[in-house]
């Protein structure tokens, strides 16, 4: 009877994994959608889930000598947080109205911080907190089995599972509240499992999952209606690739992703400024690539010209058809070719062998990894190489309202020179916003309204803002002059590239000198920061941690270390490789879910094959000792993957591609192996049996925390991806050393 009932009890572990999981993704979503997030609010996001889930482990290491029923509270903490995980999505979606923060106004990051801590701390503490308990109770139903390892191998296979569900059926069919609402049912059931038995906790988690069901519609409805106040919304879909809303404001229909506001109907100043003038200072442009949009606006704009052929590439199917949906806007052919291709731009521009007139790139500026490939060294070759000679390409910035501030001039300077590595000519013309054209032949662009004139009125061409009227206005020599000097005296800045995504971070200080101050100039410290002292800190943390070598904890210390840091690392090679894969082979959601999921299928077998094995118990930290020097050579190994991805030839070999989840599935096995061998080594030590779970689980938890904020926010974008490989190989070695030092024989633990 006991070996069925533990039987049963360890799916717990499983469902657990699927919860944690499928609400952190719910949650970033959402929070998206009202930060407008970029890879900065998504790192802060997830730092804020990991530092709670963190000490939920360690505080429920310390809790459970102090319990005296571990089933009873796990039961009632089970159904706090069915009813808690709903009620925070509701609130995250109210929190612009709570915070008085209008549709559109940027986000400070002192903010972003503040909302998600509010509405992350609890769930993901509880979450935690409950692997820990759950634990415990196997432990009493079954103490000979290493619950621990199997508890978190279970639990990584939920989360595997779950992202897998999330990306292929999911997102795409069903609204955030049912999925929330189906996995709060799973927890009542789990509750009540625990607390009356197996088919009273499965009958009532059904029941609550159909009046769930039933309330469904009214508060996806409500909290709708309250995120979206003043607006009237006419679509709202969830598409593989992000949340997709279409809304009315009085005349004006908008197009969000994400939050962010795509474009507009009508808005003839945005549609004629981005795409007029590379048309009209090219004397044929025949052959146009429009990378961005879509929208039968834009489509108007270019067809003025006397050009033959239009191909607008936009990464989401969906928006294509919406856009012909609510943007009514009329186009006349006339015999000539319009094509529109759903896919990724800098992919598109791989696989074709056409060459353009004109190239124009519509997407907003480089706020997200996503964004930003469009804007390096590399895609800037890739456009050359589709420009017919004499050809233009046009792009679009954030503009200066009288002076550039600095945040603005870095964020310019730094497309600027990376521009001017590719392109001979390059001209910056400072309308509204900042528009740039790039040529390789010299002396065919201009930077006078007059140049930008006299095409429109040999064509016959009549706009409503991009005219006598507006150009000379903003085109002053006092404004050339003005930006040409700003842009001269502010030279040092870092050229933007696939790996060193520099513009991303410039856009983020650009956003935060208007909403958060403060943070700005922490970043920009940071920035400032010699490299040498990055290198030089992992150094200091060995010298420091060797003055307690001789210290009764410091094998603890040791083994605690190693775990913190592995998650830091861990954390750090995610971030990598899913920048290179967006890099190379552009942004594809489910691609980007299989590598999360497959890096937790890694740690299952790297778990898998730790119980497989059973180290004897004197021989746990020789063998922690081998995994952590193992994870010394990854990140040259992911190095090496990267440099080879250079070369074009073997860049579509299909064996290159679809490698990637298994360069994730790499990471998370060692994560996986060592997981099971600190905490045993920890259970070894008698003060330290109960709280060694969540010991390891906390620490672990609390390194991926520091990892995604610093590899997010700071280290990736700043440093590269080469100096972070290297950065991340000495913080390894610095482990291991610290591994190496101490006596590599534990006495066994009386539980496992």
């Amino acid at each position: 009877m006991g070996e069925a009932v533990y039987n049963r009890g360890m799916i717990i572990f499983f469902l657990l994994g699927v919860t944690a999981l499928t609400s952190q993704v719910i949650y970033i979503r959402e929070l998206t959608v009202v930060f407008y997030g970029n890879e900065l609010s998504f790192s802060i996001i997830l730092s804020v889930w990991l530092l709670f889930g963190g000490l939920g482990g360690i505080l429920g290491s310390f809790l459970l000598p102090r319990l005296k029923s571990s089933k009873c509270w796990a039961g009632w903490l089970f159904l706090v947080t069915a009813f808690l995980l709903p009620l925070v999505l509701y609130l995250i979606r109210l929190s612009r109205n709570l915070l008085g923060v209008p549709l559109g106004e940027v986000i400070g990051l002192s903010s972003i911080f503040g909302i998600s801590l509010a509405a992350l701390a609890l769930p993901a503490f509880f979450l935690s907190l409950l692997f820990i308990l759950t634990v415990e109770i196997m432990k009493l139903r079954n103490p000979a089995r290493e619950i621990p390892t199997r508890g978190y191998l279970l639990e990584a296979a939920g989360s595997g599972l779950a992202g897998l569900m999330l990306s292929f059926f999911l997102l795409s069919r069903w609204d955030s509240f049912v999925i929330t609402l189906g996995l709060s049912a799973i927890l009542v059931g789990c509750g009540f499992f625990l607390l009356v038995g197996k088919r009273t906790g499965i009958t009532i988690g059904l029941l609550t999952g159909a009046v769930f069901l039933l309330l469904t519609p009214l508060l996806q409805q409500q909290s709708l209606k309250t995120q979206w106040a003043g607006f009237n919304l006419l679509k709202t879909e969830n598409s593989r690739y992000g949340n997709l809303v279409v809304a009315r404001q009085e005349d004006q229909i908008s197009f969000f992703e994400n939050g962010f506001l795509l474009a507009s109907y009508p808005d003839p100043q945005s549609r004629e400024t981005a795409i007029h003038p590379a048309l009209a200072i090219h004397p044929a442009p025949y052959d146009v690539l429009l990378i961005g949009d879509t929208s039968p606006g834009s489509l108007y704009e270019i067809l003025k010209h006397p050009v033959r052929k239009v191909t607008a590439v936009e990464m989401d199917p969906a928006w294509i058809q919406l856009k012909k949906t609510y943007d009514p806007t009329p186009l006349s052919l006339d015999g000539r070719e319009v094509n529109l291709v759903p896919g990724d731009g800098r992919r598109f521009l791989k696989k074709t062998d056409e060459r353009y007139d004109v190239m124009i790139n519509t997407l907003p500026e480089p706020s997200t990894l996503l964004l930003n490939r469009f804007y390096t060294l590399e895609f800037f070759e890739e456009v050359k190489r589709h420009l017919k000679p004499g050809g233009v390409f046009a792009l679009t910035l954030p503009g200066m309202a009288n002076y550039p501030n600095r945040e603005l001039l870095e964020l310019l300077g730094s497309i600027q020179q990376t521009l001017r590595l590719v392109f001979p000519s390059t001209v910056l013309l400072p309308l509204e916003s900042t528009h740039f054209l790039a040529s390789s032949p010299t002396g065919i662009l201009k930077d006078d309204a007059q140049d930008y004139l006299e095409p429109l009125k040999e064509r016959h061409i009549r706009n409503l803002f991009f005219h006598e009227s507006y150009l000379p206005f903003y085109l002053t020599p006092d404004r050339k002059t003005q930006l040409s000097d700003a842009l001269r005296s502010n030279r040092r800045v870092l050229l933007n590239r696939d790996r060193q995504p520099s513009a991303q971070f410039y856009t983020t200080l650009f956003w935060s000198s208007y909403a958060s101050p403060a943070a700005k100039t922490l970043f920009q410290k940071l920035m400032a920061t010699p490299l040498w002292v990055w290198y030089l800190l992992p150094v200091g943390w060995l010298i420091i941690s060797l003055g307690f070598r001789h210290f009764p904890f410091f094998r603890k210390a040791a083994t605690l270390n190693s775990m913190g840091w592995t998650g830091f690392s861990e954390i750090s090679f995610e971030m990598i490789i899913l920048l290179a894969y967006q890099a190379v082979y552009g942004y594809a959601y489910l691609w980007i879910a299989v590598i999360l999921a497959s890096f937790m299928i890694g740690l299952v077998l790297g778990s898998w094959l730790t119980l497989k094995l059973k180290s004897p118990a004197e021989g746990l930290l020789g063998n922690l000792t081998k995994v952590q020097f193992g994870i010394i050579f990854y990140p040259l190994f992911l190095l090496a993957i990267l440099k080879l991805l250079e070369n074009e030839k073997l860049t579509w070999v299909p064996l290159m591609e679809y490698g990637f989840p298994f360069l994730a599935a790499i990471a998370g096995f060692f994560g996986g192996l060592q997981f099971p061998l600190a905490q045993r080594i920890l259970a070894g030590e008698k003060s330290e049996e109960k709280r060694s779970t969540g010991l390891v689980y906390g620490i672990d938890l609390l390194g991926s925390c520091l990892g995604a904020l610093m590899a997010g926010c700071f280290l990736v974008p700043v440093l590269g991806t080469f100096r972070v490989c290297l950065l991340l190989t000495l913080i390894n070695l610095t482990s291991w050393l610290l591994l190496m030092l101490v006596p590599k024989t534990v006495q066994p633990a009386s539980r496992l």
